[in-house]
């Protein structure tokens, strides 16, 4: 069960009961987010909620992962790191994609998971904001509006050439790692297939039969699971690599949903590649790839090559900004020493606040 950073626990059972409190000093919210650094170790068990703060970079349309339907947003943050964030479809139906890049994207209570790289998910006790108005957070929001588009300050630091990567993993200099290269798709193997469907009911793949999707194991009358998967090889100046483009990274590089390019655009079998993502051939990209464990290489992102600028200067030179990435708010003091935590019941139509105080700091736990 997920839990934030506190010695014991406290769980709410059936016959608890909360009291209205009016008094207006009592915050509404707090922040206690994390740094990149400290995010690895949130992946073991019991796994920490954590807060985490940003600026947003790129989002992808709602779509289909793992059976769930799910938006990506990449954030990055004061120190220039890249972090994916998942969230469940309740969560993305919030977001208007055409109008939040480069606004200040907050995410309370997520976990910490791994799919190539370090990314945060969000829970049923995730909150999402942009722009918050909290006092406290503005010298925060300041300074990440104030820098470069993530294109331009961190990707080149990690820009290769396809021959080095492929000598890196052939002397297994590298086994797991993100890197960006400029490269044009010239090989796409279609004989592969460019998508494949899962069934709505169980983990397995729906066939085309006469012209429709159907599972050997159950009858189904809503719509597959529609996914973009491409093997294809890319090129750049000093070599040529294979690589695997998934569904993200392809729904942004034709700017269609695979849903829509099966369905809608009539292009129902899996061997046969469409116009749409056959034109892309020879087009130079900006790729960001992942090296697996196993050396497969995955496309992350794809961007025109113009999104990569001169690298800025090293954080690490710059002015120091605040060596925690935290926020903090007044507490409402006791006479016996403990720890208190204000909640904020969602989507409630009492305005009222809870205060949990506590005899010594311990481990809570929220299911809301």
């Amino acid at each position: 069960m997920p839990s934030i950073p506190h010695p014991a626990s406290l769980n709410f059972g059936k016959r608890a009961t909360f009291t209205p409190l009016d008094n207006q000093d009592i915050p509404t919210c707090y922040y206690n987010f994390a740094t990149y650094d400290e995010l690895a170790p949130r992946m073991i068990l019991p796994q920490l909620l954590t807060d985490y703060v940003g600026r947003v970079e790129h989002v992808t349309p709602i779509g289909p992962r793992a059976r769930m339907r799910l938006r990506k947003v990449t954030i990055q943050d004061e120190r220039r790191n890249e972090i994916e964030v998942t969230l469940s479809v309740e969560k993305a139906e919030l977001i208007k994609t055409e109008n939040i890049i480069g606004q200040i994207f907050v995410i309370i209570a997520a976990i910490v998971t791994e799919f190539n790289r370090l990314q945060l998910e969000s829970t049923i006790s995730s909150t999402v904001s942009f722009n918050p108005s909290t006092p406290e957070l503005q010298p925060v929001m300041h300074r990440l509006k104030k820098m470069p588009p993530l294109a331009a300050c961190q990707m080149p630091l990690n820009h290769i050439t396809i021959a080095e990567l492929k000598d890196k993993i052939k002397n297994k200099v590298v086994q797991h790692g993100q890197y960006t290269c400029t490269a044009k798709i010239t090989t796409m193997f279609e004989y592969r297939g460019w998508f494949y469907a899962n069934c709505p009911k169980c983990p397995k793949r729906v066939c085309l039969d006469d012209d429709q999707f159907v599972c050997l194991d159950d009858d189904i009358d809503e719509e597959p699971l529609f996914m973009y998967c491409l093997n294809a090889i890319v090129k750049d100046d000093t070599y040529e690599i294979e690589v695997v483009f998934f569904n993200e990274v392809l729904t942004d590089v034709v700017e269609t949903s695979c849903r829509d390019m099966v369905l809608a655009r009539g292009n129902k079998n899996p061997k046969v590649l469409p116009e749409d993502i056959s034109s892309k051939k020879g087009q130079p990209k900006l790729l960001h790839i992942a090296v697996k464990k196993d050396g497969k290489i995955v496309v992350n992102k794809a961007q025109e090559p113009n999104a990569m600028q001169p690298a800025t200067p090293d954080p690490k030179n710059e002015e120091p900004s605040h060596q925690k990435n935290y926020v903090t708010f007044p507490r409402v003091q006791q006479e016996t020493k403990g720890a208190e935590y204000v909640i904020m019941p969602q989507k409630s139509e009492q305005s009222f606040v809870m205060m949990i105080m506590l005899a010594r700091p311990t481990h809570t736990s929220f299911g809301y």
